[in-house]
């Protein structure tokens, strides 16, 4: 642990609400620097996974829901992402206790220079493509936060760049945070059972910016509607950006002109052609552009970047190809857990006309569907529904042929008994998986399992 650490957080008495991997973890660390620390959970004490470890490092532990006493004479409260802090619980204590997320506490205790990556959909393949080029050139980096590492596993290690995947629950609760350069991929529908409105989910994105000085990086989607609309509501200048596009030629930034990807930035112009590029469909396109977008302005060279975008083969989960059986390819999408990562599934799949048969469904997250009636009409010949979502998802008034599955297994085998060859049998649920399955990874593993036993 370093000694800036011990000195800044010793004695300070500091309570970390949410027993998952982010928070057992704070708590771990704020022990180790001599934090007074206390650690809160809904869980009962029995399902606190890290209980007797916690206990043994000094944390006191308070399961089964959180009191407001807790939090009396406290001098920081850190949440862990998943903790709503819009509760009139924790409305009564920022009246006098500051509440914040692990990846603020990680940027007030650095002067590491933070590259931060959010969006809907897009962030951990960006994340992870980002990290790849600028270890290949050599940069020391740090990569945590959303993707799966908690941030402040940062100060076991010396490292030259902190690069974090940022949630918009973890964009809440940030202060200070200030990203040297902020990477926004794209903003659509999402969580909606967590927040009030769509603007109450927009404005925990924009988040990201707000700490960033002039001299910062905006790396941004500028053909995404919602991020455009946003930045001119905000006044923020397409000159301050580092914009890409699949759709228009750009004076600065990085474009998609037929084949080719094209980087223009500081007075120089590199082309890297499409082909060769081993993740499918224009949204891996986007988190391609953005990659290099960083890359560029961490001032990478080159064969760094084209080592990385050309040998880069995506992630578990994420339109990854399973096998091809009779002539038809099934694809596991389980990542999709909104109707905005479907409709960039569908949309991303080569080929003309209805070849697609989908497995859709899930656990509703209070989003609407009918946004993805164009796509799934034109390209879709069966749907095939699972999940708590069923009836909700056929209210969005879908004019392609609908049957019903009790289960994953059944839907598989009504696809394969309805696709042709040619076909693409796609699992992409666009919803949460917690109806049926401990996590989207779960999920992705059981549909593997299926196809690979047809």
């Amino acid at each position: 642990m370093m000694i800036r650490e011990r000195i800044l957080l010793e004695n300070k008495k500091i309570v970390v609400v949410g027993l998952g991997v982010t928070g057992s973890y704070t708590a771990l660390f704020l022990s180790a620097c001599g934090a007074d620390v206390t650690a809160t959970d809904v869980k009962p004490a029995e399902l606190i996974e890290c209980r007797e470890e916690l206990e043994k490092a000094g944390v006191r532990i308070e399961a089964g829901g959180h009191t407001e006493e807790l939090f009396n004479g406290a001098d920081l409260v850190v949440v862990s992402p998943g903790v709503r802090t819009d509760t009139g619980l924790f409305k009564t204590i920022k009246h006098h206790t500051e509440v914040i997320s692990d990846v603020e506490l990680l940027s007030r205790l650095t002067d590491v220079p933070i590259i931060a990556v959010t969006g809907t959909n897009g962030k951990t393949t960006t994340t992870t493509l980002v990290a790849d080029i600028l270890t290949r050139a050599g940069i020391r980096t740090f990569t945590g936060g959303n993707i799966g590492v908690p941030a402040l596993k940062f100060f076991e290690q010396d490292y030259e760049l902190c690069l974090l995947e940022l949630s918009s629950f973890q964009l809440e609760n940030i202060r200070t945070l200030r990203p040297r350069v902020s990477v926004l991929l794209n903003i659509t529908e999402d969580h909606m059972d967590r927040y009030h409105s769509f603007r109450d989910y927009v404005d925990a994105k924009f988040r990201i910016f707000m700490n960033q000085k002039e001299e910062d990086h905006r790396v941004v989607n500028i053909e995404d509607s919602v991020i455009r609309e946003e930045l001119e509501r905000r006044g923020i200048k397409e000159q301050t950006l580092l914009p890409f596009s699949t759709k228009r030629e750009l004076k600065e930034g990085v474009y998609l002109t037929g084949d080719n990807i094209v980087c223009r930035y500081a007075g120089r112009e590199s082309v890297y052609p499409v082909e060769g590029i081993k993740i499918e469909g224009t949204h891996n396109l986007e988190n391609i552009m953005a990659g290099i977008g960083v890359a560029l302005v961490v001032g990478v060279d080159e064969g760094a970047v084209r080592q990385g975008i050309y040998s880069f083969r995506g992630l578990p989960h994420r339109m990854e190809t399973v096998r091809e059986l009779n002539g038809v390819r099934y694809i596991n999408d389980s990542k999709s857990t909104n109707p905005g990562s479907l409709k960039r599934a569908l949309e991303g799949l080569g080929g003309e006309g209805k070849r697609v048969v989908l497995i859709a469904g899930g656990k509703d997250k209070g989003m609407d569907f009918s946004g993805l009636k164009d796509v799934v009409d034109s390209r879709v010949k069966l749907l095939i529904l699972i999940g708590d979502a069923r009836d909700k998802l056929k209210r969005a008034g879908f004019g392609t042929r609908t049957l019903d599955a009790q289960g994953l297994e059944e839907a598989v085998l009504m696809a394969r008994d309805n696709a042709e060859p040619g076909d693409t049998v796609l699992f992409s649920p666009g919803c949460a998986s917690f109806d049926m399955f401990r996590d989207f990874e779960h999920r992705g593993n059981c549909f593997k399992e299926i196809v690979r036993g047809l």
